[in-house]
């Protein structure tokens, strides 16, 4: 699942998860969104209850592909076009278990399209640099049980879902 943000930074927040779940987008949207936004979603059922926490424009994509002007979900689409893109250009191949580390990869690189890539490193180094070692990449390949490695190592559901 996606979030984009419209205007402002265009921040994407990306979350891999079985399915476009109705919980998980509550989750999502509740956490992650401010209350005065007004979200743009498909049909799905799982977007059904997100009118309870914000103003949600519904696009019937059987009937027109934007019900009204700037009302659409091609921000998140563009976005999950790109992921598969990526898959085929950049890696190859995405490993499920990584799903989450692609995407929040994607989703950064999505973010900083028109950045400068002076300030793609810089920002990547100083993020380095104040970040402590993570638990989960480092000495990964001398770990003699690598099948304990969690299935998803980064993920802004992580308190949410019981992901083994």
């Amino acid at each position: 699942m996606v979030l984009r943000q419209r205007a402002g930074d265009n921040m994407t927040l990306a979350a891999a998860v079985p399915g476009e779940q109705g919980d998980v987008a509550w989750h999502l949207a509740k956490n992650h969104v401010s209350r005065t936004a007004s979200l743009r979603a498909d049909q799905h059922p799982a977007y059904d209850e997100l009118g309870g926490l914000n103003e949600i424009v519904r696009n019937n994509h059987d009937r027109a592909y934007v019900v009204e002007a700037d009302f659409s979900t091609n921000q998140a689409e563009s976005f999950f076009s790109r992921v598969r893109r990526g898959e085929i250009g950049i890696f190859h191949h995405i490993a499920g278990k990584y799903l989450d580390w692609y995407a929040a990869d994607l989703a950064w690189r999505e973010d900083k399209r028109r950045t400068d890539f002076k300030l793609h490193a810089d920002a990547v180094l100083k993020s380095a640099l104040a970040h402590p070692i993570s638990r989960d990449m480092a000495g990964y390949w001398q770990r003699p049980n690598k099948a304990k490695t969690p299935l998803v190592a980064w993920n802004p559901l992580r308190g949410m879902l019981a992901i083994a």
